[in-house]
């Protein structure tokens, strides 16, 4: 398998995961939403690993090995080794912000599989919705700007996300208008928002 091979694959697999994502959300399968919305960030940032060479999108614990890697039996880097990798190896970090808005994701992502209680869902949607839309706009940013050479031949496929991704903000403007009566009380009250 050549080396654009594996990086197409692995960016095919990228958009298939945004796409469940945004249909769960869709569905109102906030949990699920929210595990492919991250998977698919990931992917994308070991996608750009895979541009310099396929070692760099495999965990420090694996052995390698490149039957092995494309037989998809390595383990794959966690989040905080990518970020490292694409800084110190690449050159081509992320910003602080971009940075911290794929932690959050993966700080939900790692409640709904490990912690999940049902609370979650009822009072934090908003602000995850808020966060997805976040690390979108930074992701799209590095898709279409920063890595701007190495996914140009995405472009299409990128616009077809964010136009999705934008269909989730009117979410979060119906919810802005449900609270809006109680945000203008509150602040004729002199609270501060």
């Amino acid at each position: 398998m050549k080396k654009e091979e594996i990086f197409s694959s692995v960016v095919e697999n990228a958009f298939d995961f945004f796409d469940k994502s945004l249909k769960e959300f869709d569905q109102k399968k906030y949990k699920y939403s929210i595990i492919h919305f991250c998977a698919a960030v990931e992917l994308f940032l070991k996608a750009r690993l895979l541009c310099e060479h396929w070692t760099l999108i495999v965990s420090r614990r694996e052995d390698l090995n490149l039957d092995k890697f494309i037989a998809g039996k390595s383990q794959s880097a966690t989040l905080d080794e990518i970020k490292k990798r694409l800084e110190s190896v690449l050159k081509d970090g992320l910003s602080v912000q971009a940075s911290s808005a794929f932690d959050n994701l993966t700080v939900h992502r790692n409640q709904v599989i490990h912690f999940c209680h049902p609370d979650l869902f009822k009072t934090n949607i908003p602000k995850i919705v808020g966060e997805q839309c976040l690390a979108w706009h930074y992701l799209q940013e590095l898709l279409t700007v920063q890595w701007r050479q190495n996914f140009k031949k995405y472009a299409v496929q990128i616009r077809h996300i964010d136009s999705r991704v934008k269909k989730n903000r009117e979410f979060l403007k119906e919810k802005f208008k449900l609270v809006k009566s109680q945000i203008d009380k509150d602040i004729a009250k002199g609270i501060y928002y």
